[in-house]
C-alpha cells in the first residue's frame, strides 16, 4: 500500500531534494520554518515580520493520525512543499474483556499474562491498563512472545514508576499474522492487570504463570 501526505508553505525555498526516513528536512520561507523527522513534524516557528527570525518551536511533535514510516518512507522537498511518500495506514483497535474491573495483584516470582490473535495485518504496538492500588512508584517488564508463555521474546520493555490505571505501551518491529502472548513479570511494589472474572475472549487466552487463568485486559495496535 504506498499513501503519502504533502505539506506546503508559500514561497518555500526552492531545489529539489529526497531524504531517507528518519532523517530531519525542513522548510522555510522568512515568515514560517517548518522542520520534521520522516513522516513527524517536530519544530514550527514564525516571524511575523518575515525577515527569518524565528521565534520559540510552537510544538512538541505532530504526526498524521493513522499514518507511520516505513523503511520505504522518503521526504521530497521542491517548491511547493514537501512531498512524503511510502507510508503505512494504522488501524487501532482494542482487545477487551466486558467488566474488566477485577484488578489482579502481581506477585513477586510471578508472572501473569494474555495470548491473542491477530488475523491479518502487521501488530507494531501493544498497551496493557495497570492497576498499581493509588502509587506512582511500582515497576513491571512488560514482554511480547511469539506463540504463548514459552515462545520466542519479540521484544520487552521495564515500566518504571507506573502512575495508577495508566495505558502502558510496547513496540517493536511490525509482526504478521499468527499466536502472540503479552506477559507482566518481575515486579516491584504494587502493580497488577485490569481483569474479568469471566472468560470473554474468543481468541485468546489469559494466564498465570504460565498456566490457563481468567481473562485479562489487553489492547494493541494493527497496521494494515
Amino acid at each position: 500500500m504506498g499513501i503519502s501526505t504533502r505539506l506546503a508553505i508559500p514561497t518555500l525555498m526552492m531545489g529539489m531534494a529526497t531524504l531517507a526516513c528518519a532523517q530531519r528536512w525542513r522548510l522555510e520561507n522568512g515568515h514560517w520554518s517548518v522542520e520534521g523527522n520522516g513522516s513527524r513534524v517536530t519544530s514550527l516557528r514564525a516571524d511575523p515580520s518575515g525577515q527569518g527570525h524565528y521565534g520559540a518551536n510552537m510544538l512538541i511533535s505532530l504526526g498524521f493520525r493513522g499514518l507511520a514510516d516505513t523503511e520505504k518512507t522518503q521526504v521530497t522537498i521542491g517548491p511547493a512543499g514537501a512531498e512524503i511518500t511510502g507510508l503505512q495506514a494504522v488501524e487501532e483497535y482494542a482487545i477487551e474483556v466486558e467488566n474488566g474491573g477485577v484488578p489482579e495483584l502481581l506477585q513477586p516470582g510471578h508472572t501473569l499474562g494474555q495470548s491473542f490473535r491477530v488475523a491479518a495485518g502487521f501488530v507494531t504496538a501493544l498497551e496493557v491498563l495497570l492497576p498499581t492500588w493509588g502509587t506512582a512508584q511500582s515497576s513491571v517488564t512488560l514482554s511480547l512472545r511469539r506463540g504463548g508463555p514459552d515462545g520466542e521474546v519479540i521484544a520487552a520493555r521495564r515500566l518504571e514508576n507506573v502512575p495508577d490505571n495508566s495505558w502502558q505501551s510496547l513496540t517493536f518491529p511490525p509482526q504478521g499474522p499468527g499466536e502472540y502472548y503479552v506477559e507482566l513479570s518481575e515486579p516491584e511494589g504494587q502493580i497488577g492487570w485490569w481483569s474479568s472474572r469471566d472468560k470473554r475472549y474468543a481468541d485468546g487466552q489469559a494466564y498465570r504463570d504460565g498456566r490457563p487463568h481468567r481473562s485479562l485486559y489487553v489492547g494493541n495496535r494493527r497496521t494494515v
